[in-house]
């Protein structure tokens, strides 16, 4: 069963040019940009294990693809569509 990918992405102190070319390379492995800056969506049908194996992969070649330097991201992987939701009254 195919799982829902989340990637989210800090860009760090990667200038645009860096930022443009590793959105390039990640779009050319299949990802999808998602709705927020940073944060790119796949589907894929393999394990957890595997899951996180080629999304480490294919973001370390998007970025040494793009010079990129020190960044940091987060892996979310879930089985339903991914769905968010916040609280814009929380004090």
């Amino acid at each position: 069963m195919a799982k829902n990918v989340l990637l989210m992405v800090d860009y760090g102190v990667n200038n645009s040019i860096h930022v443009g070319l590793f959105k390039i390379h990640l779009k050319e492995a299949g990802w999808r940009e998602g709705f927020l800056e940073g944060a790119f969506e796949k589907s894929m049908d393999l394990p957890d294990a595997m899951i996180e194996k080629v999304v480490q992969e294919e973001f370390d070649s998007a970025a040494n693809q793009a010079s990129f330097k020190k960044t940091y991201c987060e892996l979310f992987v879930t089985e339903d569509e991914l769905k968010f939701s916040w609280d814009w009254n929380t004090p």
